[in-house]
């Protein structure tokens, strides 16, 4: 899990290309940090995506609904698209 740039938080955070279980928790650190502010997230770069991380990006849609803060997925990988199939999510289960 990346962040383009820590100082600015209106930079996107960038998901990694293979979110797995080692990702997960990563994953929840970003979005932990960012808690009570707009996100975008880029999942441009992805190319395999697991049920944990899927556990955690569903959890921080919510999180981001219930604050009343935008979350927004941006540029998302065929493979990012492919994989939430895989797991039985779509892209609109992760708009906040």
């Amino acid at each position: 899990m990346t962040e383009t740039a820590e100082t600015n938080t209106a930079s996107p955070v960038v998901l990694d290309a293979v979110l797995d279980v080692r990702a997960a928790s990563g994953l929840l650190d970003a979005f932990r940090a960012r808690r009570g502010e707009p996100l975008t997230v880029d999942a441009s770069a992805v190319g395999q995506v697991g049920a944990l991380c899927l556990q955690v990006l569903l959890a921080a849609v919510e999180a981001w609904r219930e604050d009343g803060n935008p979350f927004e997925i941006i540029s998302p990988s065929d493979d990012f698209k492919a994989g939430l199939q895989r797991l039985g999510a779509d892209a609109a289960s992760l708009a906040s």
